[in-house]
């Protein structure tokens, strides 16, 4: 090694050391996370990972009683808004004189979100206008208000840019609260987070909150003891981890999905993983036996919850145990990830020690090594052989799905870097492309005919009007399939075709290719092509979350012609007498079908067998509640009839 290249080296070594030192006491982009009713994301926008459904969120900031804020005084946060598409509050503050209020307001067919700050509700102070693009998780707005009440005047100054007004409602005021989120009478609340809020009473902070996800949903106050609590916060990293000891739910409304989980146990101890993945979910358990079984899984739909009742055998005795994580529930390395992003103040102190520590032992080594290498400079170093560069690849790392468009559980369209693009698109637009790939899935020439959609998209709609719906939904839908390499949609006034660049993944053509080769009764037997199947329909129903007319009557055929071939493949296993993959495929009707009899039967016949009678029982009586919840009679059979078949 030259000397140029070992002082060069040593150099980097000492400047990174310096840079460290410098943003050692940056704080990590963190905060507070206010669910706004809307699936949360993290990550990048080019590789977004879905978090949960959550409830609506709000937080009181002051004491119901309010503070006294004085004639003047600045109020300041640091937030993003990770879903902008909504009409939506962010904060309130509010007195006996008058109320102040931001909103965040969306329109469909516009391609800015408005943030205005109102008084009174009615009157408009001004408003700030930004492309909707740059609403996203990873782009902070540092919003900051100056208040003059003897004046009238207000300022406000979002990332830079500042707007002033009067007002004759702005007067003095007596003691006011604040309130993010929700608030009494209003339908939503903004998708935002939060990462700091200060208050100022003159020019003097009064009060300071640091905010955090990971510590839960309490904000803090590092200059006073005001601190805050969101009511039904959309995230709390510690739930979605930890498996919570409670007693079995009883509650019918509750979706059994054994099937979709198996237990690893080791050491006396187990963890909950998802099949086929085998990602687990959680922590260990908390407990220890001689042997564990999963007896039933169930999940809440309402509170996003997965409930696990374990039969636990201690030598010769058996005890059912029950315990629910919030989901989607994290592993270890999802955990460790965002814990590792809580900034910690003495953690950052310390290392910020090490690292000038470090940096002055660099220093007083230097000189020595310079000397080292002069010294030996006569001598020719042996040839050493390269290193051949090798990417290691971690398989259990989690990979983002791209290239892709998917239908069950919803329309999702995913870009090369794996960007789910369909919230680009409103409600009709997104209607419309499903109609176009549902349709054009069943056809040769991948084209549908333009009446065909017409009538099932505007229905009743005069000719030119639906013309004029046509080529403007068709528009927007096109720019957004443009971005999926190659991909296209053309029209040529009579047929619209889907041109979907090779990379691309649809899985309608997939699944309706499934459907054709399963009309041939004897491929059901075919291993790899049920688990294709089954891997689709897992996603949920097809186009969750749209409904029309047409969109409906599509979901009960197609969920139709499911539990037909998932009953063939039950009959299959049976005779075959692998009651455990014929128990779990009888569970997938149940998400299409409930209450039908024969997969039930298939499900009891199956735990019988594998000597599971207590299990037997159980599912009977779910059987009957179910099938008179929707049926609205009493089932006729009896369990005897149906084992002895």
């Amino acid at each position: 090694m030259k000397l140029k290249q070992v002082v060069r080296i040593l150099f980097l070594f000492f400047l990174i050391a310096v840079v460290t030192v410098e943003a050692g006491d940056q704080p990590g982009r963190s905060g507070l996370v206010f669910s706004g009713k809307h699936s949360r994301y993290l990550g990048t926008p080019e590789n977004p990972e879905r978090i949960r459904q959550s409830e609506t969120t709000s937080m009181l900031l002051t004491p119901e009683e309010g503070v006294d804020l004085g004639p003047e005084y600045g109020f300041e946060f640091d937030f993003s808004i990770w879903f902008p598409r909504n009409f939506s509050n962010i904060f309130e503050l509010k007195n006996r004189v008058y109320t102040l209020t931001l909103r965040s307001l969306f329109h469909p067919d516009s391609a800015n979100i408005h943030l205005q700050m109102r008084i009174n509700g009615r009157h408009l102070l001004f408003s700030f206008v930004r492309p909707i693009g740059e609403f996203t998780e990873a782009i902070p707005y540092l919003f900051k208000m100056k208040v003059d009440e003897e004046k009238g005047f207000i300022e406000v100054r979002l990332n830079g840019e500042v707007k002033r007004a009067t007002s004759n409602y702005l007067k003095r005021g007596d003691r006011s609260t604040i309130r993010f989120g929700l608030w009494a009478g209003e339908p939503e609340c903004a998708a935002i987070i939060l990462r700091y809020i200060s208050l100022k009473k003159g020019e003097k902070v009064a009060h300071h909150w640091k905010l955090d996800e990971i510590t839960g949903n309490v904000a803090f106050d590092s200059v006073s003891d005001m601190h805050a609590q969101l009511e039904n916060p959309g995230w709390v990293v510690a739930m979605h981890y930890h498996w919570t000891r409670v007693f079995k739910p009883s509650d019918p409304s509750y979706r059994n999905v054994t099937s979709f989980y198996r237990l690893n146990t080791f050491n006396r101890k187990a963890v909950i993983e998802e099949k086929p993945s085998g990602k687990p979910l959680g922590n260990v358990i908390p407990l220890e036996a001689d042997s564990m079984e999963i007896e039933s899984v169930l999940v809440d739909t309402v509170l996003n919850r997965l409930y696990v009742t374990l039969a636990v055998y201690e030598k010769d005795k058996c005890v059912f145990h029950t315990f629910f994580i919030d989901i989607p529930a994290l592993s270890d390395k999802e955990y460790t990830r965002l814990v590792a992003a809580m900034p910690v103040y003495a953690a950052d102190k310390e290392f910020s020690i090490l690292v000038i520590a470090g940096s002055v032992i660099l220093l007083l080594v230097v000189p020595g090594m310079i000397w080292l290498i002069i010294s030996k400079r006569h001598k020719k170093p042996a040839v050493q052989p390269k290193a051949r560069a090798s990417a290691v690849v971690d398989p259990n790392a989690d990979t983002a799905t791209r290239n892709m468009i998917s239908v069950f559980g919803g329309l999702k369209i995913y870009d090369a870097a794996g960007k789910d693009l369909h919230f680009e698109l409103p409600p009709k637009a997104q209607e419309f492309l499903c109609a176009v790939v549902y349709f054009t899935s069943v056809d040769e020439n991948d084209s549908v005919q333009v009446k065909k959609l017409d009538g099932k998209l505007w229905p009743g709609f005069e000719k030119e009007k639906i013309k004029n719906n046509r080529n403007v939904t068709n528009s927007k839908v096109r720019k957004t399939i443009e971005k999926l390499g190659s991909s296209s949609i053309e029209t040529n006034g009579e047929r619209i075709t889907l041109h979907l660049d090779p990379a691309v993944f649809n899985e309608m053509k997939v699944f309706g290719s499934l459907l054709s080769i399963f009309n041939v009764k004897a491929k059901i037997e075919i291993d790899h092509l049920i688990e294709k199947f089954i891997s689709i329909i897992r996603r949920g129903t097809l186009f969750q979350g749209l409904s029309s007319q047409w969109i409906e009557e599509e979901r009960f055929r197609i969920a139709g012609r499911i539990v037909e071939i998932l009953l063939l493949r039950c009959e299959y296993l049976y005779k075959k007498e692998d009651y455990n993959s014929c128990e779990e495929t009888a569970r997938l009707v149940d998400l299409f079908e409930p209450a039908n009899d024969q997969a039930y039967q298939y499900r009891i016949k199956s735990l019988y067998y594998l000597g599971r009678h207590t299990l037997v029982d159980e599912v009977w009586n779910t059987f009957l509640e179910e099938y008179k919840q929707y049926s609205g009679k009493e089932y006729s059979g009896t369990i005897k009839s149906i084992l002895k078949d």
